[in-house]
């Protein structure tokens, strides 16, 4: 196979259109082909299907491996605990937020002052870093 086919090829299966042989065809020439006889975009390709591919034996042997056997109210019972001490949890902690974010001012004119003020302190600061970096020469070109 030929480098542009390939290419081809691996564009077909990033695009999730390639069939299982040419999926097959990849993994057959990636397995064979030599690194030195591959271009540096193949070479990466290569090390990618290897990974890809060199663990999905034992991917599909531990699928085939026997379940045990649980029974589904285990699981509905644990899920229904779970849940229940997340309610919990949330309920408590959301009153004790509420707590904790009160209002500052009372009267929202100072409140817009104060707003005014930070965000002048902060633009002030914003405008100091900015001027050291236009005295970068690689700026400046």
């Amino acid at each position: 196979m030929t480098n542009q086919e390939i290419k081809h090829l691996l564009q077909r299966f990033y695009d999730g259109t390639s069939t299982d042989a040419e999926e097959q065809s990849l993994r057959q020439f990636f397995a064979t082909a030599k690194a030195d006889e591959l271009d540096a975009e193949l070479v990466r390709e290569q090390q990618f299907f290897s990974q890809l591919f060199d663990d999905a034996p034992a991917i599909s042997a531990a699928s085939d491996a026997p379940k045990s056997a649980t029974h589904p109210l285990r699981w509905l019972s644990a899920a229904a605990a779970c849940f229940a001490v997340f309610i919990a949890l949330s309920v408590g902690y959301g009153s004790h937020r509420k707590a904790l974010y009160q209002d500052t001012f009372t009267d929202p004119d100072v409140a817009y002052q104060k707003a005014e003020e930070s965000l002048e302190i902060f633009a002030n600061a914003i405008d100091k870093g900015m001027q050291k970096i236009d005295e970068i020469p690689l700026f400046n070109e």
